[in-house]
């Protein structure tokens, strides 16, 4: 048996030829990072989890993500249901107006824009998520799409059954004269573990995670974060890194 070196087996789950794992990049942003730990996302705060499975809306605070105008028109959203397997669908969007997805969602893993106007992207903050919809925003976010992105930047996934994830390559920027402590976290089997921290301080941008770390089946995986200096304003945290999920005994 030949050994085929760690980056080159990636490349080869990338390009599809390695059966029954993919890759996905976990992106993050959050520009109000202060002294109270937050999920490295643009909604800020903690991200919550769905209690159990239910259809969500989709809407936006942006009149021009509607199916007839300039910005979004068509949202895929991917996400687990009841069962923590892997659902998606893509939705047609009506601008402030909430439209209700067809499958019912246990979580929500992504958003991305699949179809837009001449502005070529979203031109307000596509939400996801449940209650009474105020100015395009649901009371409860469960996942979003900043202004101009066309997909997700949230620092968090869930690992759906029968499946596990390996995170590797995760790097982490923060804004001039900023430190931060990073936090990933795993939420599985009703226990929330700390997996690790690390402080990284301005102009780098650091790499926290290099080898790969195991992800359990059926867990949900986060990265907190929260200002350790800096001199009082909000830090701006950045955050990318791989993953690959693969099916367990596959």
């Amino acid at each position: 048996m030949s050994f085929i070196p760690f980056q080159n087996w990636i490349t080869e789950v990338v390009k599809g030829n390695i059966p029954n794992h993919k890759q996905e990049i976990l992106r993050g942003t959050n520009v109000v990072i202060g002294i109270t730990a937050e999920t490295v996302w643009p909604f800020g705060g903690i991200v919550t989890f769905p209690t159990s499975a239910a259809t969500v809306t989709l809407s936006s605070n942006s009149a021009l993500d509607t199916l007839a105008g300039t910005g979004a028109q068509k949202v895929l959203i991917r996400g687990l249901d009841a069962n923590r397997d892997q659902i998606f669908e893509t939705v047609d969007l009506n601008g402030l107006t909430g439209v209700s997805t067809i499958n019912s969602y246990l979580r929500i893993n992504q958003l991305r824009v699949t179809q837009a106007g001449s502005l070529l992207n979203n031109q307000g903050r596509i939400f996801s998520g449940i209650g009474t919809i105020t100015a395009g925003e649901p009371a409860t976010v469960f996942n979003l799409i900043e202004i101009n992105d066309a997909i997700s930047q949230s620092a968090f996934i869930s690992i759906p059954d029968g499946h596990r994830g390996l995170i590797y390559d995760a790097r982490v920027g923060v804004d001039t004269g900023k430190a931060v402590e990073v936090n990933p976290k795993t939420l599985v089997g009703g226990v929330l573990i700390n997996t690790g921290s690390i402080e990284i301080a301005s102009p780098l941008l650091s790499l926290f995670i290099s080898e790969p770390r195991l992800i359990d089946e059926n867990a949900d995986f986060r990265i907190d974060a929260f200002q350790t200096s800096g001199g009082g304003g909000n830090s701006v945290v950045q955050l990318n890194a791989g993953l690959i999920i693969y099916k367990i005994n596959a």
